[in-house]
């Protein structure tokens, strides 16, 4: 009766912690990330400048291994045929290498961008998230941008690697300091507690 109990409770401590936890889903549609709430994140300084980090509206960090260059659309990249909208002005961040990891402080419920390599010709580009799921597709310089990203949060961090030197551009995150659990979760934690302490005064008797 006793291990059927342990058992039981055991079951709904993994229960509590399941719903904390949510499955990421990749996306090739930016409009996605948008939905789950995903805030345009901006890119400062002049052009030309470097930069190791951007800060997101809800105040975390995504950080970069290595730095990238301020560019705007129009001045200084050939083309940017985005579907998002005119692209007249856009700030991008040029990676002058072919890889690029970036890291997030706090948790990250949906984040998503647009990729351009600086040659017309195509490469494929590969974008590895931290629980492991991996997004491939082929990227032309002709074809113009291409939206990637995520959904289902729990990601600290990406990598993104390319054939060649590539651009990003319309960030878009939703994160927050700590997941907040649903009250229901709160609920299975503490029915799963409460029966541990069952358990164990019962033991000392």
């Amino acid at each position: 009766m006793r291990l059927k109990l342990i058992g039981f409770v055991a079951c709904l401590l993994m229960s509590s912690f399941a719903a904390v936890a949510g499955a990421t889903t990749t996306t090739t549609d930016l409009n996605d990330v948008i939905a789950a709430g995903g805030q345009l994140v901006a890119i400062p300084g002049a052009e030309r400048s470097d930069l190791t980090s951007l800060v997101d509206p809800s105040g975390g960090t995504i950080t970069f291994d290595h730095s990238v260059n301020h560019r705007i659309i129009g001045s200084s990249w050939r083309t940017w045929s985005s579907t998002y909208g005119d692209p007249t002005g856009l700030d991008v961040l040029y990676n002058p290498l072919t890889t690029l990891s970036l890291s997030f402080s706090g948790n990250v419920e949906s984040f998503g961008f647009e990729l351009e390599p600086n040659l017309s010709g195509p490469f494929t580009f590969i974008m590895t998230l931290s629980d492991g799921s991996i997004l491939e597709q082929s990227v032309s310089g002709i074809a113009g941008a291409k939206a990637f990203g995520f959904t289902g949060g729990d990601v600290t961090s990406l990598i993104i690697n390319g054939g060649n030197d590539f651009a990003l551009g319309r960030f878009y995150i939703e994160s927050e300091s700590s997941a907040v659990p649903e009250p229901s979760t709160f609920l299975l934690l503490g029915a799963g507690l409460s029966g541990l302490a069952f358990i164990r005064r019962k033991s000392k008797k």
